[in-house]
């Protein structure tokens, strides 16, 4: 009998470290993100005249509201990202065919005009409170334990998000002809378009773009945050973290070194991280959870009568 009652209290902890959702049953459409915010104006080459850009992004993996409704994700999870933005006035083939420009303040020269090599879209996460740092980390598709690096900063052309089916088919698609199409839905081939069109190429930003096939959405996949709220003090209660997709216009200093421009910024709703598995977490809870009776009740059924 002592035998039995050791066992069960074996398969108790086994099964409340494994009671997450598994990452299939992630893939749910996360938190909507804020208006985009604009901290530098972008103006056009060829007419002088500022232009508004857009953001646009979706969690399409590992978050979900919890029964008080708050966004809550798990540290150890996986969660996905997409974004992309857009020029107001300006559709595809016209931005295809200018060059644009922002000014950036110098310690010498004060603000002057800088040409924008290209656009590019980054990923950052925060804390609401300052003096914490959070950072993000993102995986390989093996999840191999070797260095983790920081979600890329993608170079970006306008383009529009897919839908949450189509992220979540490409996330496991390894067909060579499904995945040509794919990546015409999320990347632009500057080389195949050079092919097609009698484009002056001094004209336009296409020129500075760092490589042909350039991604007209950003898909940040296998991300994770580095910490988790512990919510064991007064102060943790009130903490949270948000995500933030920025537009970059990526320059050229006075020593020509490349550097970023922060142009606009959009922003999720209040994150809670949790470092625990769902059960763990008896308030707030979210699809993961499974109460201990519970666990305990199937195990001894299927371990049967001692």
């Amino acid at each position: 009998m002592l035998s039995q009652q050791v066992k069960v209290e074996n398969l108790l902890e086994s099964a409340s470290k494994k009671v997450a959702p598994r990452s299939s049953d992630l893939y749910r459409v996360g938190p909507q993100f804020s208006q985009t915010n604009h901290h530098q104006q972008i103006y056009c080459h060829s007419t002088g005249m500022d232009v508004l850009p857009s953001l646009h992004a979706r969690i399409d993996r590992g978050f979900e509201v919890g029964d008080e409704g708050t966004w809550i994700g798990y540290k150890r999870n996986y969660f996905t990202l997409v974004a992309s933005f857009s020029l107001d006035g300006f559709e595809f083939q016209r931005f295809l065919q200018n060059r644009f420009y922002t000014y950036e303040k110098s310690k010498t020269s004060g603000e002057h005009k800088v040409d924008i090599s290209y656009f590019a879209i980054r990923l950052v996460a925060k804390c609401s409170d300052d003096e914490v740092n959070i950072s993000l980390v993102q995986h390989t598709p093996k999840r191999d334990k070797g260095p983790q690096f920081p979600p890329p900063i993608y170079p970006a052309v306008p383009g529009d998000l897919p839908d949450h089916g189509t992220v979540k088919v490409s996330s496991n698609k390894r067909n060579t002809t499904k995945l040509d199409n794919l990546n015409k839905i999320f990347y632009f081939d500057r080389g195949e378009y050079y092919r097609n069109t009698n484009l002056v190429k001094d004209d336009s930003i296409l020129k500075s773009y760092p490589s042909d096939m350039v991604p007209r959405v950003a898909r940040f996949e296998r991300i994770q945050f580095t910490s988790s709220i512990r919510m064991r003090t007064t102060s943790a209660n009130n903490r949270f973290f948000t995500l933030h997709v920025e537009l970059l216009g990526i320059v050229e200093d006075e020593d020509s070194h490349i550097q970023p421009i922060l142009l606009s910024s959009i922003e999720s709703p209040p994150l809670v991280i949790r470092g625990r598995s769902p059960s763990n977490y008896h308030k707030d809870k979210t699809s993961g959870y499974r109460a201990m009776d519970d666990i305990s009740s199937q195990h001894l059924q299927q371990m049967g009568p001692p």
